[in-house]
């Protein structure tokens, strides 16, 4: 019996301390709570695009009724949004005003190209080196997917997602999964950083390992992950 009064008790502290910390989390990052970025300078833009500031400054004149503007502060000073940015880039492209440089797309034939970010030990930036290279190349015009694999979750909180208050939504377990995988396509979330997609992790790809483990046991599980 004192087995089973101590089962009870755990199981009573266990769902107050989960319902302890949703409660603290849906405070601290509400779910009706949206991410943004600040505006960008021309000078920053210019870079970002790759064309000199007295360049984009002549453009900005002769395309005013064409592309996007910014918005003027102080009345001399001139900011854009990611999204404007974005959209000056594809004008210019499609007026033949900057190269396969600068509009930095796949060209057909050409490799996807992968960046792989690891390290066995906790602690090392591996989250904040992939999120901040992501976020200065998503900046220069490249699209990205990412592909968070950490238990921890750390790259889709940086991104606004939440998966231990979004418990059906599908992550990166899903898709490596042994039972029923589902297609990446089915896993991948806009982020609120343009030209940034995410497939997101969760506790759930711990699992993982305990069904790699089994794989080599049973032997019919299929191929071998690696």
């Amino acid at each position: 019996m004192s087995g089973i009064r101590g089962s009870k008790r755990l199981e009573t502290f266990s769902s107050k301390l989960s319902k302890s910390l949703q409660d603290h989390s849906t405070e601290i990052f509400p779910p009706d709570a949206q991410k943004g970025l600040r505006s960008y300078s021309m000078k920053e833009v210019g870079d970002f695009i790759g064309i000199n500031p007295n360049t984009f400054r002549h453009y900005i004149k002769t395309y005013a009724d064409k592309m996007p503007t910014g918005t003027l502060v102080n009345g001399n000073r001139r900011y854009f949004a990611a999204e404007e940015m974005q959209e000056i880039r594809e004008f210019l492209w499609k007026e033949g005003r900057i190269s396969i440089k600068e509009y930095r797309r796949r060209q057909p034939g050409e490799e996807l190209k992968v960046v792989t970010v690891f390290n066995l030990k906790g602690g090392v930036s591996k989250t904040s080196s992939t999120t901040n290279l992501a976020q200065l190349l998503a900046l220069r015009g490249y699209r990205l997917l990412l592909v968070d694999l950490d238990a921890q979750a750390s790259m889709t909180n940086l991104f606004g997602l939440s998966p231990e208050l979004m418990p059906d939504m599908p992550s990166s377990y899903n898709v490596v999964s042994y039972k029923a995988p589902l297609p990446i396509r089915e896993v991948i979330r806009k982020t609120y950083f343009p030209g940034i997609d995410l497939v997101p992790a969760s506790m759930d790809i711990i699992e993982f390992e305990y069904e790699t483990a089994l794989s080599f046991r049973d032997g019919k599980s299929g191929s071998p992950f690696h």
